[in-house]
């Protein structure tokens, strides 16, 4: 069996567009999937009943008992009925192949992930990567370890358990702590290249303020987390160059979309972590 986890709030919009792309899926072997529902209060749950019948193994449990994605996700690993445990987000779109290639890699690896391609849900923000590629791979973070996001994961449950499953104490970043301690535990992650997820970005810059403050925010946990086992505080001197350069930018940027969303996301982890060292009585700014 395997289980496919979605952890999903107020995910109406584009919740239908997720389980389309699964219920095009040809796995081959015994699979379900489970949409862990934190509270909605929309239509999330008509969304999961009218895909019932088109998507066979679909079940809604509720993970309405704590607000966080950390908890949804325990609910739903908890309730999943497969060994190998597979997860992806609500507003993003699987590839072709997804659900086999990553089941594929967990008889081999204890945690795998995918690629993340950010071009083709989000084509008015292609000019945000310039040089870059859309398409991105785990990526070091805070100058610490690999991070298996959980837009495009799988883990075997034993790994899963022996962990903890995800702390409910962090809102945000709680796959970037989960990564941290699989790897501590002695998994490596494992990429596998054709396993691509379409990821859906914020359309606004307000929305890249508020994801860029929350990052922030959490930035700050994280390094209260994992301070004791290597993670280090970002050296004084880079945070200043990081404010100067957002001055310099700022008359710059106005009128290009993509550069104002990415100076508002830069913007608001400034400011989260500032906010955040103040609250947490601790310096990581």
């Amino acid at each position: 069996m395997i289980s496919v986890v979605i952890a999903a709030y107020n995910a109406a919009p584009t919740l239908g567009d997720q389980l389309a792309a699964l219920a095009a899926e040809e796995v081959g072997l015994p699979w379900e999937v489970v949409v862990a529902d934190n509270g909605s209060t929309d239509g999330t749950r008509a969304v999961v009943s009218a895909w019932t019948d088109r998507l066979s193994g679909l079940r809604w449990v509720d993970a309405g008992q704590r607000r966080g994605p950390a908890h949804a996700r325990n609910v739903g690993a908890a309730a999943a009925r497969g060994r190998r445990i597979l997860m992806c987000d609500a507003d993003d779109i699987i590839g072709q192949g997804w659900v086999r290639q990553l089941a594929a890699a967990l008889d081999e690896h204890p945690l795998v992930c995918g690629l993340l391609d950010r071009a083709r849900l989000n084509p008015r923000l292609a000019a945000m990567w310039r040089d870059r590629s859309p398409v991105v791979g785990p990526r070091t973070q805070h100058d610490h370890l690999l991070v298996a996001t959980t837009n495009n994961l799988g883990v075997r449950r034993e790994l899963f358990e022996a962990v903890g499953g995800f702390d409910v104490s962090l809102r945000r970043g709680e796959d970037t702590d989960f990564s941290w301690r699989a790897i501590e535990s002695g998994a490596t992650v494992h990429v596998v290249p054709e396993a691509i997820v379409y990821m859906r970005l914020p359309s606004t810059r307000r929305g890249w303020l508020q994801r860029g403050w929350l990052d922030g925010l959490c930035s700050v946990e994280l390094y209260l987390h994992h301070r004791g086992r290597g993670m280090r505080r970002p050296p004084a001197r880079d945070a200043l160059r990081a404010y100067a350069t957002l001055l310099r930018q700022a008359p710059r940027v106005i009128g290009d979309e993509p550069a104002e969303c990415d100076w508002a996301h830069e913007a608001g982890v400034r400011a989260g972590r500032l906010v955040g060292s103040v609250r947490r009585r601790t310096l990581f700014v």
